[in-house]
């Protein structure tokens, strides 16, 4: 019976275990979108930053544009469903391993990508862009984005926070549903 008291007990072991590390990863997601939330988000974007030899990367900002107004018309669930679907755009459009997709807050996503000077950033932002921006149960979606890139911003989060943030706010002054890159 002795030897059945230690299986018990590492079993119970194992479950607090495997209990701990699912609580872990819930707390890092967005409960919405299954995103990372902003505080996860912003640690792995640091961390990669920081522990990076890719000297290309950027960083891009969107919103759904007039979302106030989704929700005033719509009803908050409706605009739930939209971020939702946003988000699920988003994470089907990404790449797993290699970029980093947040919810930071309302209906504003950011994601982080390193690329290869290879590599057209234009196109993967474009592609972005335009797979986000969709349709959802009729509602059209349009999105405004900033982005900015290490080789004009430096390879420093906040830094690339701030120009990728100055650039979507260009991108709003011109107009709803488009993104622009930061430019001095």
């Amino acid at each position: 019976s002795r030897g059945l008291g230690d299986v018990y007990k590492r079993q119970e072991r194992y479950r607090q275990e495997y209990l701990k590390q699912r609580l872990e990863k819930q707390a890092s997601l967005d409960l919405l979108t299954g995103l990372y939330n902003h505080v996860t988000g912003e640690l792995l974007i640091k961390s990669r930053i920081d522990n990076s030899a890719h000297m290309y990367s950027a960083f891009v900002i969107f919103d759904i544009d007039s979302f106030k107004l989704v929700n005033d018309t719509y009803g908050h669930y409706f605009g739930d469903c939209v971020i939702q679907y946003v988000a699920k755009r988003l994470a089907e459009c990404t790449r797993e391993d290699q970029d980093i997709a947040i919810r930071y807050g309302g209906d504003e996503f950011v994601v982080y990508i390193e690329y290869k000077d290879s590599d057209n950033i234009e196109d993967i932002v474009k592609r972005i862009f335009n797979y986000v921006t969709d349709e959802y149960d009729g509602y059209k979606i349009s999105v405004s984005m900033g982005i900015s890139l290490s080789v004009n911003c430096g390879l420093h989060y906040y830094n690339m926070y701030q120009c990728a943030d100055k650039a979507l706010y260009e991108a709003k002054k011109s107009g709803r549903g488009c993104y622009r890159f930061y430019s001095e």
